[in-house]
């Protein structure tokens, strides 16, 4: 398994990219029977799915994403094959393009996030059951902030019962009949994640706002 993780890819954002200087590890909602389901759910920010888009004619991210998805939901990785997989950006994101689809996809985040010590991960999902027993069984790592990505446009989600104590922020979407920007802390006004931080850190606002784009 230690050769295979070498083939994990991680991704490094260019510097016009809205998330330049934070590097990602995501897996591909074309592989995820969760992300696909929901794509067929009126109202949902998964009928907009830019990563949906982004795999249908990149075909090397493409490749990229179904090879760690693979690799992080078939298997429950090791401590020592966690520590192969290595981060240095001073902070990184869990699932950029997509999202978990099982219980030891999660595991294997966690194990890769406790073994990156020097980086600050946000988690981005918006399947909160999978986190919880997740988190219930391995504990949630001290460097991590979860974000509760909503499900739908325009509507904040609750955070469910269990996810209370591991939930440190809610975004959702807005589209732009229902979204006016006025520089409040709970905005996120579309500039790069680095300058901003919000999502990467505890005690900022709970609920954070984002225009569809």
């Amino acid at each position: 398994m230690e050769g295979i993780l070498k083939k994990l890819h991680i991704t490094t954002h260019n510097k016009e990219h809205k998330m330049a200087g934070i590097q990602s590890i995501s897996t591909s909602v074309l592989e995820n029977p969760i992300c696909q389901e929901r794509r067929k759910i009126p109202g949902t920010v998964c009928q907009k799915c830019y990563a949906q888009h982004l795999c249908s004619y990149r075909k090397s991210l493409k490749d990229c994403l179904t090879r760690n998805f693979s690799l992080l939901t078939n298997n429950l990785i090791t401590e020592r094959e966690a520590m192969r997989v290595v981060f240095d950006t001073r902070y990184g994101r869990i699932e950029s393009f997509g999202d978990v689809a099982n219980v030891t996809h999660a595991r294997n985040y966690i194990r890769i996030i406790r073994a990156n010590p020097e980086t600050d991960f946000a988690i981005w999902s918006k399947n909160a059951g999978i986190w919880k027993q997740a988190f219930d069984m391995d504990g949630k790592p001290l460097n991590t902030t979860f974000v509760l990505s909503s499900l739908k446009v325009n509507e904040v989600d609750i955070v469910p019962d269990g996810m209370r104590e591991y939930v440190d922020h809610v975004f959702t979407v807005w589209d732009k009949e229902h979204y006016v920007y006025a520089g409040t802390p709970s905005e996120c006004a579309g500039i790069q994640c680095k300058t901003c931080l919000k999502c990467y850190r505890r005690g900022t606002a709970f609920e954070i706002n984002e225009k569809l784009r």
